[in-house]
């Protein structure tokens, strides 16, 4: 039983730092709109997408579109290099990544 709080306890430490770095480009798009005077509907004009488009590339829900497209248009709305914009998702992924491959995991104790 302690062996599965222990798996429990690694997975919500792992769980609420994924969730903070995920913040990263919610903050950095937040900031960058706030900073440019413009509302989520302004920045949906300027490259041909909804607002709603645009909230869901303020709390990370980036989906839809080829990727590449999507942050070339990010890009383009906040004015910001496609290197930031990759930074701040890649910061978030490796992490999880890096928990959940094979490699990273301990096999399970057989009582050898």
């Amino acid at each position: 039983m302690g062996s599965n709080k222990t798996v429990a306890s690694v997975l919500s430490m792992h769980y609420r730092f994924y969730m903070r770095k995920q913040a990263m480009l919610r903050k950095l798009l937040l900031a960058r709109r706030i900073e440019l005077g413009l509302s989520q509907e302004m920045v949906g004009r300027r490259v041909g997408v909804l607002r709603s488009t645009v909230s869901k590339w303020e709390n990370n829900k980036i989906k839809g579109e080829s990727p590449i497209t999507t942050i070339h248009k990010i890009s383009v709305a906040y004015g910001l290099t496609k290197v930031e914009i990759v930074s701040a998702l890649s910061k978030a992924q490796s992490h999880t990544s890096r928990f959940l491959s094979d490699r990273t995991r301990k096999p399970p104790n057989r009582g050898k």
